[in-house]
């Protein structure tokens, strides 16, 4: 056998390429042609069983198609100048794309076989190319790209690197879409729980762009192809749901559903007929508990039956008759708590400061002594200094020694001092008040005096009525004196 010995040199990174193109692009076009030739003598040297290439050789070989796989799988990210567009170059690009794919699938891709980085290269390289050429030409290049060269370990131990590595960009995205389409066992347990472990029931940064791979993963694969690779995963609804929570939130959907209807049927996950089986046997159970039943019995009708009529235990499950006082005791807190929350919303709503005024406090209500005293004191404290009543002042040390002494809470006093604005009859009500008892601070002796001195007999407050009485005949009041007094002016 005759060793050939043939320099391969590298392919040029971006930036080379680049420069080339825009200084000249004929340069660039003539370097593409040169290593087209050199791929058509290499596949005349694998062909021909005489002939070998020295190591030396398929060393520079295999430099060549991992740098030319990874520049050219960048090239949809990249922007060269305008001499990119020659047509010259771009008929040469894709007949050295052509050639190269050629060449690997001659040599069953002697080393990189087990390298996922390079085989993912080559991947998005081609299948994009692949769907291209559907419709024109699939001898050149077909969509089954690596089927039969590969085991799918490489791949998918580098995609979780790349995940991991936060390096998975939407182009990865598209070429696993259009990768799956064609390798359906790429879909395994092994690459299930690669993407749950990295979703990490959903603690993980990873989450949004795992439930996408998952998904398109799910969607490629055909009923029979899902329900044998669910199956060999868990053998039951509650297994599958502890142990694959994204797997789950997929199949479980409502959208998966409505793609695929019958799968969960077929998988014996559908609960939905049990249980409606469940409640015509037994009507006072109720849609969940008869779905904890079959979650709990591995939906096991018979066993559950015969749990139902045999089990005295199961009473607590199933009810049968009028409800227990203790329900209707829940029942009335559950009311009660309700009310109490509307309550609660309609006070939020009517302290808002974008209520509008109503009649709801047109109309005064009676107060006891002591609440009528807590007004006075906060209407004192609205004449001198409005704001300390407001929310602004809600931690102040004035807030709170007020709070001390008057036993209400800050929502009662802005309640109070909110509503107080808003209704100007309250607030004419209070300033007469203040004006009959001249000031708080008077209002306050008066209260001292009343507690030292004792209360004035009935006698003076019958006096006090009969000079109010008698007030008629002697003051201003009595207009028929006033007009007898004009008449003797006149």
């Amino acid at each position: 056998m005759t060793e050939v010995n043939i320099p391969i040199v590298s392919y040029p990174p971006f930036k080379l390429r680049s420069s080339l193109i825009d200084k000249d692009p004929v340069i660039f076009q003539y370097i593409l042609k040169d290593y087209i030739k050199l791929f058509e003598y290499l596949i005349i040297i694998y062909n021909d069983p005489n002939l070998q290439l020295s190591c030396k050789s398929e060393q520079q070989l295999t430099l060549f198609l991992k740098s030319y796989l990874f520049e050219t799988s960048q090239e949809s990210t990249k922007i060269f100048t305008l001499g990119s567009i020659n047509p010259d170059i771009l008929a040469n690009s894709k007949s050295l794309k052509l050639i190269v794919f050629k060449f690997i699938k001659l040599s069953k891709f002697d080393g990189f076989k087990h390298d996922g980085f390079t085989v993912w290269n080559f991947i998005k390289i081609y299948i994009k190319l692949a769907y291209d050429n559907l419709n024109i030409n699939q001898s050149l290049i077909s969509t089954d790209l690596i089927k039969g060269y590969f085991h799918y370990r490489s791949i998918q131990d580098y995609l979780n690197t790349l995940i991991s590595e936060t390096k998975f960009t939407n182009a990865d995205l598209d070429t696993l879409s259009l990768f799956l389409n064609k390798n359906e066992n790429f879909v395994n347990e092994y690459w299930i729980n690669v993407l749950e472990k990295l979703y990490n029931k959903g603690e993980s940064i990873h989450t949004k762009q795992c439930f996408q791979i998952m998904l398109i993963s799910i969607t490629s694969q055909s009923n029979k192809q899902l329900i044998r690779l669910i199956k060999s995963l868990a053998g039951s609804k509650k297994q599958m749901i502890e142990k694959y929570q994204l797997l789950s939130k997929i199949i479980f959907s409502r959208k998966f559903h409505d793609m695929k209807p019958n799968l969960l049927d077929d998988l014996g996950f559908n609960t939905s007929s049990n249980v409606n089986k469940l409640i015509e046997l037994f009507p006072t159970l109720t849609i969940n508990k008869a779905k904890r039943l079959l979650i709990e019995y591995n939906n096991n009708i018979e066993l559950i039956t015969n749990k139902l009529f045999e089990n005295p235990n199961m009473e607590t499950i199933v009810q049968f008759g009028k409800k227990k006082p203790s329900d209707l005791n829940s029942i009335s807190s559950n009311e009660e708590l309700k009310q109490k929350t509307l309550s609660n919303a309609l006070r939020l709503l009517y302290e808002s400061d974008e209520d509008e005024p109503d009649d709801t406090y047109d109309t005064t209500t009676t107060t006891s002594p002591l609440n009528n005293e807590i007004e006075l004191k906060l209407f004192e404290i609205y004449k001198t200094n409005p704001d300390l009543l407001s929310r602004q002042s809600r931690y102040s040390t004035f807030r709170n020694k007020l709070k001390s002494e008057i036993k209400w809470t800050d929502e009662q006093i802005e309640g109070w001092f909110i509503i107080l604005l808003k209704n100007p009859k309250r607030l004419k009500m209070l300033n007469e008040s203040l004006v009959i008892d001249n000031s708080l601070n008077t209002k306050g002796m008066k209260v001292k005096e009343k507690n030292t001195k004792p209360q004035p007999s009935k006698v003076v407050n019958n006096n006090n009525n009969n000079n109010k009485v008698k007030k008629g005949k002697f003051a201003n009041h009595n207009r028929k004196l006033q007009h007898d007094k004009k008449m003797v002016n006149l």
